[in-house]
């Protein structure tokens, strides 16, 4: 195990030192950070030998920023916008939205990294034929970019839960894991994977089921949050979520965003409720395939100015069949 020192290329003379944080394995040299081979060790900036601070994407505290993974030997290796690793199966953190850890299921990184981004191509030759671990797919592959092919990327994280105010959140309500979309980190619900923030939720039902679909499952597809729209909760009568510790004397006031999708093949008017925020009904006889033409269509009920003192709640009362929610998206109004 080493400690790191910088020096001047031009002079040889010391730039900074930092004793107090040892590293073992490889280093990433990123435009922007020292990003250290053994997951959950600090990262630092390279030009002064801080450690790497991000806003906590719940609260905006600040925090010391590293990437994880879960299980399996082997290196990292890094570009501008990617540290690629094994995490079971081959593993990613994004360094531009940096929303935890993703995998790419069905083949594994090689003990000796072989994930390699170039030019917009992630290329992983196939570095895996002396190992005994069982994998379905022992090839070659090239992955490119493609956000609009429909493609669900989901991510986990082992982020402490934040002691101030949250000021944004998303909930996904049966959704298969985490997403940092527009700087809103979006949990899923309920939590499956034990590690990360817990949720500040509260749901309460007579009798409730989820529906788990997929992003190509939304016919209206060109809307952004296919994704959130394809999963969901039905049965569902009241949710309470805590947002402001007790004691804050300021007035906090968000922006809420409410997710729906008909995810029955039921004509309009075969499911009609309505929605409370705060104690306030603010959808009445609200009938999601009648307003936006059928079954499986993102539709999004944005409403803002909501004061929160302590607890957001909302309220869901069937008239015609019961309520179903996607997904909640909560932001904080400066």
């Amino acid at each position: 195990r080493t400690y790191l020192v910088a020096r001047s290329g031009e002079t040889g003379n010391s730039l900074w030192e930092n004793r107090q944080q040892q590293y073992s394995g490889s280093l990433g040299l990123h435009p922007d950070m020292i990003i250290p081979g053994k997951p959950g060790e600090p990262v630092l900036n390279p030009y002064n030998g801080d450690y790497i601070l991000k806003d906590h994407p719940l609260t905006n505290e600040k925090y010391r920023w590293n990437y994880h993974r879960y299980y399996g030997c082997g290196t990292m290796n890094s570009s501008k916008y990617l540290v690629m690793f094994r995490s079971g199966t081959a593993g990613y953190t994004d360094l531009l939205n940096f929303g935890g850890t993703g995998n790419l299921g069905g083949f594994r990184a090689g003990c000796t990294n072989n994930m390699v981004a170039a030019d917009g191509i992630l290329n992983a030759p196939d570095y895996t034929r002396t190992c005994t671990c069982s994998y379905p797919l022992q090839t070659s592959v090239g992955l490119a970019h493609m956000p609009g092919a429909g493609i669900e990327m989901w991510t986990l994280n082992r982020l402490a839960e934040g002691s101030e105010a949250i000021r944004s959140l998303g909930i996904n309500f049966a959704g298969q894991g985490n997403r940092r979309e527009d700087g809103v980190l979006w949990l899923e619900y309920p939590k499956v994977y034990g590690a990360g923030p817990d949720l500040p939720v509260k749901m309460e039902s007579g009798s409730h089921s989820w529906f788990r679909n997929h992003a190509t499952w939304i016919e209206n597809g060109d809307e952004k949050y296919d994704w959130v729209a394809s999963y969901g909760v039905e049965g569902i009568t009241s949710l309470s979520i805590d947002l402001v510790p007790e004691g804050s004397d300021e007035e906090k006031y968000y922006n809420v965003t409410l997710y729906f999708a008909e995810p029955e093949d039921i004509p309009a008017g075969g499911r009609v409720f309505d929605v409370s925020l705060q104690g306030e009904k603010v959808l009445e006889n609200f009938d999601i395939a009648g307003e936006v033409g059928g079954s499986r269509r993102v539709l999004r009920k944005e409403f803002s100015g909501v004061k929160v003192d302590n607890i957001l709640e909302i309220g869901f009362s069937g008239k015609v069949n019961s309520a179903v929610i996607s997904g909640i998206e909560i932001v904080m109004e400066e």
